[in-house]
């Protein structure tokens, strides 16, 4: 039979007794690998062609020597070396069958010493060396073209592969898989070292590489972390938190931990891996995202972590982010739909379904609809009150009279389409305000701070009526200096608005403590400044916009009165200083007008 490392001598293929011997008989013991798979893969090439048809070693036991050469392609090196591969199996079994308990070290050297040195050099370099060595170096090491190693690599895969599933390499499959129950998908890289040297391995010896090759392989991944990029490691993971932030916004440490632990990390990696995210961020007993780079993000993590509205000073307290500006924050919570005002001065989240806040009167109406389309007053503010606390009981009941509400027998609705504004006063109870034939409006005011430094004045609802703007409208009125604009909006406590006239102001001198006169005409206003050292007639003459010698016939015609009635009416809207004057109550230092 030959030597003691091969079953066949010099000559054999010329030998009638060896030829016509069963492969059984000429290797001693191999029944003991019958159910073993033939290793093809460290096999010539052509023995390949016969995989599908002797894809084990008990396929083969009846075969001839003679047999074997009568097939196409196969010849006396190949026959050689399939007999040599049967009794090195059988060798190696019985070898694993008396060894016992082997270590790892032992284990993972058992296969790679059934390497060729070639083979374990390739497989080496660029298998289970993080990061691969480039192909130009690793040719240049052993000394061969690169190409060489493209077209070898396959081959030296699946003889490894072959060498892996024969049974008495299954220590090594068994402490890869212990590597992998104790490492999970993601571990950090001081775990990783701490199970290899539980299984008494240097974390950076071949050994323990090619062991993390078998199991994952687990790689480096960055930022202190090994991960089994074989299943996927950190994306695994990723995924797994992504669907808990998906389904709650704001987990607790327990629920994260928990289905880390289902994706397979150990406790220790879990804790490890939550204290380790940058994008996350730790609110008392619950975790959220966090993005230091944007004021809306960082808005939105603070409300889902809190779990209910707050106010924009809470918010940026609760961010408590160097360089953010309450202001900052105010723009961001107009400005994205993510927001909703959840009262006057709270905030909440849209995806919570609050009841959004816009303005009061919304409020009101919106409880209005709630209540049946009508309720009495004090159901009504006390709805709004419900739901928005932060609101004062006295604004309620102040826009509840405005002109978007109707009082329907001591119920309120929403003012309807074909509903008139019959409610709307006079001109002449207006004070300061004057009739100048049938196409002139004027109103006198006062120039104070607000109205010099360009805040929008109220305009009296009697003066805008009276000026062609109704209840809802806005106009806009030309003038020299700049248009105006006449705001009315029905929810308006304050009625009709000016937009502001600093600019017109300024351009007729006015001073603080000046009374402004605008006539309105048409689209067309007009802006007259009269000192405040100016009293009396001249004073009377700008207000009511024409000549006047009898003060009484003309506030008359202002009025539209009849001019007994002028210093009742005047002293009402609180104009005495002009009943003085129409009553001819004597002034100092006033005299008629010629």
């Amino acid at each position: 039979m030959g030597s003691t490392n091969d079953p066949l001598g010099p000559g054999w293929d010329r030998t009638e007794t060896i030829l016509g011997t069963r492969v059984r008989d000429l290797v001693a013991g191999f029944d003991s690998i019958g159910p073993f798979a033939i290793p093809y893969a460290r096999l010539p090439r052509r023995l390949g062609a016969y995989a599908e048809q002797f894809p084990r070693w008990a396929d083969v036991a009846g075969e001839t020597p003679q047999k074997l050469l009568s097939r196409p392609k196969l010849g006396a090196a190949a026959v050689a070396a399939l007999l040599r591969a049967a009794h090195d199996a059988v060798h190696a079994h019985a070898q694993a069958a008396t060894a016992g308990q082997v270590t790892a070290e032992e284990a993972v050297n058992s296969v790679l010493n059934r390497l060729s040195d070639f083979d374990r050099a390739l497989l080496a370099g660029r298998r289970w060396t993080t990061p691969p060595v480039a192909m130009t170096a690793l040719a240049q090491q052993l000394a061969v073209a690169p190409a060489t190693l493209s077209r070898n690599l396959p081959r030296a895969d699946r003889r490894l592969d072959e060498l892996l599933s024969d049974p008495i390499h299954g220590e090594v499959r068994e402490y890869a898989t212990q590597i992998v129950c104790q490492l999970g998908p993601l571990v950090p890289d001081d775990l990783a070292a701490a199970a290899l040297r539980g299984l008494h391995l240097h974390p950076a010896s071949e050994v323990a590489r090619f062991l993390l090759f078998v199991a994952g392989p687990y790689q480096p991944c960055g930022n202190g972390w090994t991960e089994n990029a074989g299943s996927g490691g950190y994306e695994r993971v990723r995924t797994v938190v992504d669907d808990v932030f998906a389904r709650t916004p704001a987990p607790s440490p327990e629920a994260l931990r928990d289905v880390l632990s289902q994706a397979g990390m150990g406790e220790e990696a879990s804790w490890a891996f939550l204290r380790s995210q940058p994008s996350w961020r730790r609110f008392g007993d619950v975790y959220v995202q966090w993005n230091p780079d944007s004021t809306a993000d960082m808005a939105e993590a603070a409300l889902h972590a809190v779990a209910k509205p707050m106010t924009a000073d809470a918010i940026h307290a609760t961010i408590g982010a160097d360089g953010v500006s309450i202001y900052t924050l105010y723009d961001a919570l107009r400005e994205h739909r993510r927001f909703v005002r959840a009262s006057r001065q709270s905030w909440g989240l849209a995806t919570w379904g609050l009841d959004r806040y816009t303005n009061i009167a919304d409020a009101i109406g919106t409880t209005i609809d709630r209540l049946g389309g009508k309720a009495s007053a004090e159901d009504i503010v006390a709805d709004v009150l419900s739901r928005f606390p932060d609101v004062a009981e006295s604004s309620v009941r102040s826009f509840l009279h405005t002109l978007a509400f109707v009082n329907d027998r001591g119920c309120y609705r929403r003012r309807r389409r074909r509903d008139r504004f019959s409610d709307l006063p006079p001109l002449r109870r207006v004070r300061g305000a004057y009739q100048n034939g049938p196409d002139e409006v004027r109103y006198a005011l006062t120039a104070d701070t607000n109205t010099l430094r360009g805040s929008a004045p109220a305009l009296p609802a009697a003066v805008a009526n009276a000026a062609g703007v109704q209840p809802g409208q806005r106009k806009t009125f030309a003038n020299p200096h700049g248009d105006i604009n006449v705001f009315w909006q029905l929810t308006s406590v304050r009625g009709a608005i000016l937009s502001s006239i600093r600019a017109q102001a300024a351009a007729v001198g006015a001073q603080h403590g000046d009374t402004l006169v605008l006539a309105f005409a048409h689209d067309e206003v007009s802006i007259t400044c009269i000192p405040a050292h100016v009293v009396g007639l001249p004073r009377l003459k700008t207000l009511v916009g024409r000549r006047v010698r009898n003060p009484a016939a003309a506030l008359a015609a202002s009025l539209e009165c009849k001019p007994n009635e002028v210093g009742a009416i005047l002293r009402r809207r609180g104009d005495d200083d002009l009943a003085d004057l129409a009553e001819g109550r004597p002034t100092p230092g006033i005299e008629a007008e010629a």
